[in-house]
């Protein structure tokens, strides 16, 4: 519930002040002339040039077509892939990563297909083109499971490659972390200070996202920012990060693969919505969030990876 995500923002913010921990590269030869010859040689003859002999055309016969002059060849795709929902990958090492978060009218597909009729509504107004959310983890693996097994039925993925959600150290990658120390999400948790998915500094700059700015009506909110979107943005809205990441950070929060600990069943939500920002903390890119599986809210979506099996195991 949405109760349950604002209450472990709470705790976020009241612990922040006072936790105190600290967790968180032939010299070329001149060729000799050759001594003229006292016979001067015959004039070179001139080739004559065979008439072209153009082909001839008939009923039936299409002439070819010649490309305009100043005409360039249509540019590569900058996508590695492009699946039979319309969801744009990226290749970043040994992953294929949607380049913005699951749509609406992406889950939509997944719930009529799965006998749940409709995809999950927010309590206000949303598009296809807006990310899903009121999803839980479950929801999302499930996606997760029926897109591969759908795709590879359609031909359009291999057997030894899967959808899945991104671990907790990939999307730390996608985020431009890098690697962190600790062996858990929880030992990561606030590892690096002072670093945002749009970099250093504070406030965010202006298009960094969708957080809650002056247009959000909340009751707190990033003094002297707004982005028009007081809930959800169309995916895509803003400038995606260098790795040609959409929404990375702002609109939705999105469900990882991992669990909170080794002990804990609870799960992890990394990124910031369109609910967060009045809390420096919240939008930190390190930030993790403790969440129960089981819980959904109108803040939270996913995103997905096109990866090798088994590459990493579900913890």
């Amino acid at each position: 519930m949405r109760a349950g995500f604002l209450a472990a923002m709470a705790v976020l913010a009241v612990a922040w002040p006072l936790s105190g921990a600290e967790k968180r590269a032939s010299l070329e030869k001149k060729p000799v002339p050759k001594k003229a010859s006292k016979t001067p040689a015959a004039p070179a003859r001139k080739a004559v040039p065979k008439p072209a002999v153009k082909p001839k055309v008939g009923k039936g016969t299409q002439k070819p077509e010649l490309p305009a002059k100043g005409n360039p060849s249509p540019p590569l795709s900058p996508y590695s892939s492009v699946n039979g929902l319309g969801m744009k990958f990226v290749r970043i090492g040994a992953l294929e990563v949607c380049i913005w978060p699951v749509r609406v009218r992406d889950f939509a597909v997944f719930a009529r297909a799965s006998g749940h009729g409709a995809a999950p509504r927010a309590g206000f107004a949303q598009t296809a083109d807006h990310p899903v959310v009121n999803v839980t983890w479950k929801d999302a693996v499930n996606f997760c499971e029926w897109l591969t097994e759908s795709e590879r039925v359609a031909g359009r993925l291999p057997a030894g490659r899967e959808y899945r959600l991104p671990t907790d150290r990939e999307w730390s990658l996608l985020v431009g972390l890098g690697e962190e120390a600790g062996a858990t999400p929880e030992a990561r948790d606030l590892s690096v200070r002072d670093v945002y998915p749009w970099g250093l500094g504070w406030p965010p700059p202006s298009g960094a996202g969708n957080f809650a700015g002056e247009e959000s009506g909340l009751d707190a909110w990033i003094p002297g920012y707004r982005d028009d979107y007081p809930n959800t943005a169309p995916v895509g809205s803003f400038a995606p990060n260098a790795a040609g990441i959409f929404d990375i950070a702002g609109n939705v929060s999105q469900w990882c693969r991992d669990q909170w600990n080794q002990k804990s069943r609870d799960r992890v939500l990394r990124g910031s919505s369109w609910f967060n920002g009045a809390i420096p903390l919240s939008l930190l890119a390190s930030l993790r969030v403790r969440a129960s599986g089981e819980m959904a809210g109108d803040s939270i979506g996913f995103c997905v990876v096109i990866a090798p099996v088994g590459a990493s195991a579900p913890k």
